[in-house]
């Protein structure tokens, strides 16, 4: 089963490379309350990368 990245946000415009809706915070504060509140809005899993990324999926039903 696969899932579709909802949304992104990130602290680097440069890294988006289209294709999905991106958010850009100023810093690492206002990223994790940016996607705090698109989860809670899209009703989706926030994951943070290692490059410090954050993607938003949908959530996967069980």
């Amino acid at each position: 089963m696969s899932r579709d990245i909802m949304a992104v946000v990130t602290l680097r415009p440069d890294s988006i490379r289209g294709g999905v809706p991106a958010f850009i915070a100023n810093n690492e504060q206002e990223q994790m309350e940016l996607a705090g509140e698109l989860g809670r809005i899209m009703r989706g899993d926030v994951f943070r990368l290692k490059n410090g990324t954050i993607i938003l999926l949908p959530i996967e039903e069980r």
